[in-house]
């Protein structure tokens, strides 16, 4: 499951890069036509998309014939109508080289067996992440609520009907607010005029209204799940950065141009000591080189026109329904076009770990086969693996008695009671394909499970094509 997981995040991730990618391109465009709002919620967009594992198949249907049913077969009978098929995409592929095809199933087989590795660290990965930043936001909290002390502020009843704690705490010299469910602003310890006041609560107010804490936490729990994309942090650079720009033209939006200089003035009076909001918080100040840009967008600003805004909403809407449709239609194209059915004595039996075809036959997995089939059920049988190889058991009271198999990963070669003094004890029987790992699961090819079972189970496969309408 964490390999299935991990690949359907590997393909959001790889379609967020690329709807990110073609905003960045478009950014020239879009900041003089479209609002500071659109560039600050447009990367939404980008998050949605990578949170969205979606999958959109065509309508497909399975074929009332199959495309191949295997025939019941002895250890003693090995016959050509064994192989499934080949489908016309399968045929395709057979007319090819041998040689690209081999190095194709070389490096699918590399991949396959690296899978469940690469899903481990990618959960770690995340986890990692995800622990530093609440490690990260409750020490924040513990300081502050440490350290600082509740002041009564009725002025801000100004400015929002929402129930916000105000605290003064000397270890900051900038206000932001903390907190998305119970809001929290944090002024420093500094003598504010009222004027000086009242810009900072049209600042953070604004913040809570547009709840964008919510939107950095949503940022946060995404780049934690795609820390392995540098573009994720791309992402949440210019989320941190347009989100105090469309806060500072909000708030001047319908401010006199004294109104607007003394709110400038109020944030180039809280730039000294120089310390930017924390992680998670949303704050008034920042680095000189965002205030520089942040004044100049208030200086330079203009009204966005009607159609203008309705232009961006569509293109923002285009571009994610894009984007995800784009996703989903890449997941069903890595998805199977067929389905394959086991049968155990005419009984359909379902695995959770499903067959697959590979080199031009079917793959069983050999464990829960077995268990499936019923050959597991002895106390005293067991299936080993051990450095590639895997030693198989089937159990004193099964119909053949002491019978052991030894196989081995990658190596064409079935080897009977291995290191047994009983009849034909440590013969070899090669074999045309070999077994393969899979999300680090054992497969085998289905005459493995066919000469292993003898003639007491009849184990047998139907292939169909599932064809797109």
């Amino acid at each position: 499951m964490p390999a299935e997981i991990f690949t359907a995040f590997l393909i959001t991730s790889l379609a967020g890069s690329c709807l990110a990618a073609v905003i960045a391109l478009l950014k020239p465009v879009t900041k003089k036509i479209f609002s500071a709002s659109w560039r600050y919620y447009i990367w939404l967009a980008v998050l949605l998309a990578m949170m969205l594992p979606v999958r959109f198949a065509a309508p497909r249907k399975a074929e009332p014939a199959p495309a191949y049913t295997a025939q019941s077969t002895s250890a003693e009978q090995t016959t050509e109508t064994n192989a499934v098929q080949p489908t016309a995409a399968a045929a395709a592929v057979t007319d090819k080289s041998n040689l690209i095809q081999s190095e194709m199933t070389r490096v699918k087989g590399i991949i396959d067996g690296k899978l469940d590795l690469f899903a481990l660290l990618w959960l770690i990965g995340a986890a990692a992440f995800f622990l530093f930043n609440i490690i990260g936001y409750i020490r924040l909290l513990v300081k502050l609520h440490r350290g600082s002390v509740v002041v009564p502020c009725p002025e801000i009843a100004n400015f929002t009907d929402k129930r916000v704690t105000v605290r003064v705490w000397g270890s900051t010299s900038s206000p932001f607010t903390v907190g998305v469910f119970k809001p929290t602003l944090v002024l420093p310890k500094a003598e504010l005029t009222a004027e000086q006041l009242r810009n900072i609560l049209r600042h953070e107010m604004t913040h809570i209204k547009r709840k964008d804490i919510l939107y950095k936490w949503f940022a946060v729990i995404v780049k934690c799940v795609h820390w392995f994309n540098p573009v994720i942090y791309y992402v949440t650079r210019q989320i941190n950065a347009e989100c105090e720009i469309s806060c500072d033209l909000s708030v001047v939006r319908e401010m006199s141009a004294e109104e607007e200089q003394s709110y400038v003035n109020t944030i180039l009076s809280l730039l000294p000591a120089g310390r930017s909001a924390a992680n998670l918080t949303t704050g008034m100040t920042g680095s000189k080189k965002a205030l520089k840009r942040r004044f100049e967008m208030i200086k330079n600003r203009k009204k966005t026109s009607k159609a203008a805004a309705v232009v961006s909403v569509l293109l923002a809407a285009a571009l994610l329904t894009t984007t995800v449709f784009a996703s989903g239609v890449i997941s069903d194209l890595t998805a199977d076009d067929y389905t394959i059915e086991i049968t155990n004595n005419g009984e359909k039996i379902e695995l959770v770990n499903k067959p697959f075809i590979e080199n031009n036959t079917v793959y069983l997995p050999l464990r829960e086969t077995f268990e499936k089939v019923g050959v597991m059920e002895d106390d005293t049988a067991y299936i080993n693996r051990d450095n590639g190889k895997i030693t198989v058991f089937l159990g004193n009271n099964y119909d053949h008695d002491d019978d052991r198999f030894e196989l081995e990963i990658g190596k064409k070669q079935l080897v009977y009671n291995p290191s047994s003094e009983l009849p034909n004890s440590g013969a070899n029987r090669d074999m045309e394909y070999s077994p393969i790992m899979r999300n680090n699961k054992t497969y085998v090819p289905y005459l493995y499970a066919v000469y292993m079972l003898k003639d007491s189970r009849d184990i047998q496969y139907t292939v169909y094509d599932l064809i797109r309408k």
